[in-house]
Protein backbone atom coordinates (compact mmCIF):
# COMPACT_ATOMS: atom_id res chain seq x y z
CA UNK A 1 0.00 0.00 0.00
CA UNK A 2 1.35 3.43 -0.98
CA UNK A 3 1.35 6.23 1.59
CA UNK A 4 -0.03 9.56 0.50
CA UNK A 5 2.12 12.65 0.85
CA UNK A 6 1.33 14.70 3.95
CA UNK A 7 -0.47 17.99 3.23
CA UNK A 8 1.12 21.05 4.85
CA UNK A 9 -0.58 24.42 5.24
CA UNK A 10 1.02 27.85 5.54
CA UNK A 11 4.28 27.05 3.69
CA UNK A 12 5.27 30.12 1.65
CA UNK A 13 6.28 29.78 -1.98
CA UNK A 14 9.86 31.05 -2.47
CA UNK A 15 10.36 33.79 -5.09
CA UNK A 16 11.32 32.83 -8.62
CA UNK A 17 15.01 33.03 -9.28
CA UNK A 18 17.54 31.94 -11.82
CA UNK A 19 18.26 28.80 -9.82
CA UNK A 20 15.60 28.86 -7.12
CA UNK A 21 18.28 29.53 -4.52
CA UNK A 22 20.54 26.65 -5.52
CA UNK A 23 24.14 27.23 -6.52
CA UNK A 24 24.46 27.68 -10.27
CA UNK A 25 26.33 25.05 -12.21
CA UNK A 26 27.01 27.26 -15.25
CA UNK A 27 27.80 31.01 -15.38
CA UNK A 28 24.62 32.22 -17.10
CA UNK A 29 24.34 35.38 -14.97
CA UNK A 30 27.80 36.69 -15.90
CA UNK A 31 28.72 35.28 -19.31
CA UNK A 32 28.98 37.87 -22.09
CA UNK A 33 28.74 37.31 -25.87
CA UNK A 34 32.03 35.82 -27.07
CA UNK A 35 32.90 34.35 -23.64
CA UNK A 36 33.18 30.60 -23.14
CA UNK A 37 33.41 27.98 -20.42
CA UNK A 38 34.46 24.33 -20.35
CA UNK A 39 32.14 21.47 -19.40
CA UNK A 40 33.92 18.28 -18.37
CA UNK A 41 31.51 15.58 -19.52
CA UNK A 42 31.08 12.96 -22.20
CA UNK A 43 27.29 12.78 -21.86
CA UNK A 44 25.27 14.19 -24.78
CA UNK A 45 22.31 14.69 -22.42
CA UNK A 46 24.35 17.25 -20.46
CA UNK A 47 25.03 19.21 -23.65
CA UNK A 48 21.35 19.08 -24.59
CA UNK A 49 20.59 20.48 -21.13
CA UNK A 50 23.08 23.32 -21.67
CA UNK A 51 21.28 24.35 -24.87
CA UNK A 52 17.95 24.29 -23.01
CA UNK A 53 19.28 26.28 -20.03
CA UNK A 54 20.78 28.89 -22.34
CA UNK A 55 17.51 29.20 -24.27
CA UNK A 56 15.59 29.60 -21.00
CA UNK A 57 17.90 32.53 -20.18
CA UNK A 58 17.27 34.04 -23.63
CA UNK A 59 20.78 33.18 -24.86
CA UNK A 60 22.18 31.34 -27.85
CA UNK A 61 25.24 29.16 -27.44
CA UNK A 62 27.59 27.15 -29.61
CA UNK A 63 29.19 23.95 -28.30
CA UNK A 64 32.31 22.20 -29.60
CA UNK A 65 34.00 19.02 -28.42
CA UNK A 66 37.52 19.42 -27.06
CA UNK A 67 39.86 17.16 -25.09
CA UNK A 68 38.30 16.33 -21.74
CA UNK A 69 34.79 17.53 -22.55
CA UNK A 70 33.12 20.39 -24.40
CA UNK A 71 33.50 24.16 -24.66
CA UNK A 72 30.40 26.40 -24.65
CA UNK A 73 30.45 29.89 -26.20
CA UNK A 74 27.73 32.49 -25.83
CA UNK A 75 27.03 33.70 -29.36
CA UNK A 76 23.91 35.85 -29.18
CA UNK A 77 24.62 39.54 -29.61
CA UNK A 78 27.85 38.88 -31.52
CA UNK A 79 28.41 40.48 -34.90
CA UNK A 80 29.15 38.02 -37.69
CA UNK A 81 32.69 38.12 -39.03
CA UNK A 82 32.93 39.14 -42.66
CA UNK A 83 34.98 36.89 -44.93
Amino acid sequence: MTRLARIEKGVEIPPHGLTGGARQKYPWATIQPGDSFKVRTKKPTTIRGIYLCAANQGMKVSVRREPGGFRVWRIDGMKAKKK
